[in-house]
């Protein structure tokens, strides 16, 4: 039936091989046994009607189990051959898994900077999806899959007051899958107290996401990520706390914690350690924080920033951040107040004496403010900011 010159480092062929035979000796034993089964039964005075009643049992039963038995087999080895000869299996893993990385994230708006950008949410259930219909293909396509960690890097958490909606798994299986850093996205549709802070292995995460509809959560998050620990690789954090739709400004201005919270300190160590800063929402001392030279990007939309001069010295604290490449204002707002703009003025002791903020690297700046209510946007000309010369619109 089959040649028996088999390396015997093939063992899953020789294993296979060896049961075939097994089996065909049994069916050609069982063939004989059936064909003189009549005769000896009449010799061994057996009632034909014992014997029927037997043969009835074995086709009944067992010639049907053995029937889609053989049948599955022979589907089976089908498959399987069918799938061995395509051009899939030789191409290298490598090759393979390059495919696989472009069908789960460049098909999914992760980072693209677009007009239609998907919610957080439907991007990683879109993510996520096609993740699961890969591994659903084929055992090669799965195991490439489960061993390679870069599928693994991002860490979904989706809080809700719905027990049965509440994403554990997926998170869990990431950080085991997971052997590099990792990529936090949390979106909380209710706040529950402690589970942000449930959290595990916070410093393996270099990129932290999370979308909320209040503070509270951005608040654990930022308190669980400077808790004391191993030390952090954190390098992109994005914050976005969902404000009125009708309204953004009625009501959700009220900052994440002060400059006078005991973990403000803790707080600003961890901003002048990122190199990428996304807020929306979200409101912060802004102009008691601190930028080092490892920002390179700081985004900014649907936020107070206070009173002028509060936002002018916020712009100064800025300026200092010498490597600042891409600086975005969307829909941010200062109340205008021009007593404190006279009073914005190079004094002796303020560490900031050039009357006019410039930035050394000549950023690029974004900003489409819009009108509302009493509160006037700021106009930035680009690559400097005059607190004496105020551009706004007419």
């Amino acid at each position: 039936m089959f040649s028996r010159s088999i390396p015997p480092t093939f063992s899953a062929i020789r294993e296979w091989e060896i049961a075939g035979l097994s089996l065909s000796g049994a069916l050609e034993n069982y063939l004989d046994l059936s064909t003189n089964l009549g005769t000896k039964a009449l010799r061994e005075n057996i009632h034909p009607k014992h014997t029927i009643a037997r043969i009835d049992s074995a086709l009944q039963s067992l010639h049907t189990v053995l029937t889609q038995q053989l049948t599955i087999v022979h589907s089976t080895l089908a498959r399987t051959r069918n799938q061995l000869a395509s051009v899939v299996y030789y191409l290298p893993h490598e090759i393979l898994s390059e495919i696989f990385m472009r069908a789960v994230y460049v098909c999914s708006p992760i980072g693209h900077d677009t007009s239609n950008t998907m919610s957080m949410k439907a991007t990683l259930l879109d993510m996520f999806r096609n993740l699961c219909s890969l591994q659903s293909v084929c055992h090669l396509w799965r195991d490439i899959i489960l061993s390679r960690g870069v599928f693994w890097h991002f860490v979904p958490a989706y809080c809700t007051d719905i027990p049965g909606l509440r994403c554990t798994e997926a998170t869990d299986l990431a950080l085991k899958r997971s052997n590099g850093d990792l990529h936090l996205a949390a979106v909380v549709k209710s706040h529950l107290p402690g589970e942000i802070r449930t959290l595990k292995t916070f410093s393996r995460f270099r990129k932290v996401n999370i979308s909320a509809k209040t503070r509270a959560p951005i608040s654990d998050l930022i308190r669980r990520v400077i808790e004391p620990g191993p030390p952090l690789i954190l390098s992109e954090l994005s914050l976005y706390e969902k404000a009125d739709y009708h309204d953004p400004f009625r009501h959700n201005n009220v900052q994440v914690f002060s400059h006078t919270d005991a973990c403000w300190n803790s707080f600003c160590q961890l901003i002048s350690s990122l190199s990428i800063l996304r807020v929306r929402g979200a409101h912060f001392a802004w102009n008691r924080m601190i930028f080092s030279h490892r920002l390179v990007e700081l985004h900014i939309q649907d936020v107070k920033l206070g009173p002028d001069e509060a936002f002018v010295r916020f712009l100064k604290k800025l300026s200092l951040a010498p490597n600042l490449r891409d600086l975005k204002f969307v829909s941010i707002w200062s109340s205008f107040d021009l007593i404190s703009l006279g009073l914005v003025r190079p004094e002796q002791t303020d560490p900031f004496p050039p009357a006019e903020i410039a930035f050394p690297s000549r950023p690029s700046i974004q900003h489409p403010f819009h009108y509302h209510g009493s509160h006037f946007p700021w106009s930035i000309p680009p690559n400097s900011v005059s607190d004496r010369k105020v551009h706004r619109p007419d």
